[in-house]
């Protein structure tokens, strides 16, 4: 079931800032990982659908509800990898820059675009980019750091004490 709750301050004006143009690509923010080695998948889909469960950030759309932006939090589910072939590093990098640099519709769905680009059988690159409206520096370590701790198979982390939406409401109440 969807909820729907605020923006926090710095939320609102990305989303301003993105409704003045939407086909702006500024605030988007790409992390390419170099996997080397056998890869499992399906671990990695696991793995991503793991902290996509844990944090409802990563599951949340904006929308307009009588003139004002709302974040619309989803219901936890599988997280899309768009996998594809690149025959050489300098083509890596160029799909990289075109995962990087296509916007996002902030209202269609959460602003999160995740890549697996295999060079080869025993590597790829992974590609997560994230607008910033969902994400900043410290998120990303957190993201990246969780979905290792997932991918590796160890036990599933305990429940956040507090969403990011718990944290708007606080802020404001006061």
């Amino acid at each position: 079931m969807e909820q729907t709750q605020p923006l926090s301050y710095g939320q609102e004006r990305l989303w301003f800032l993105h409704r003045f143009d939407p086909r702006d690509h500024s605030y988007n923010t790409c992390h390419a990982y170099r996997l080397h080695g056998e890869l499992d998948l399906p671990a990695l889909e696991a793995a991503f659908a793991a902290v996509v469960r844990r944090h409802e950030t990563l599951r949340t759309r904006f929308d307009e509800i009588d003139g004002r932006p709302v974040a619309v939090v989803l219901p936890a589910g599988p997280v899309t990898i768009d996998r594809c072939e690149a025959g050489s590093e300098e083509e890596a990098r160029r799909i990289v820059a075109e995962r990087a640099n296509a916007p996002f519709d902030l209202s269609a769905a959460p602003p999160v675009r995740v890549s697996l680009i295999r060079l080869g059988a025993q590597e790829h690159v992974l590609a997560v980019t994230l607008h910033h409206i969902i994400a900043d520096g410290a998120s990303v370590v957190v993201l990246r750091d969780e979905l290792a701790h997932h991918y590796a198979g160890r036990d599933p982390l305990p429940p956040l004490a507090l969403q990011y939406g718990e944290h708007v409401r606080e802020q404001r109440a006061r």
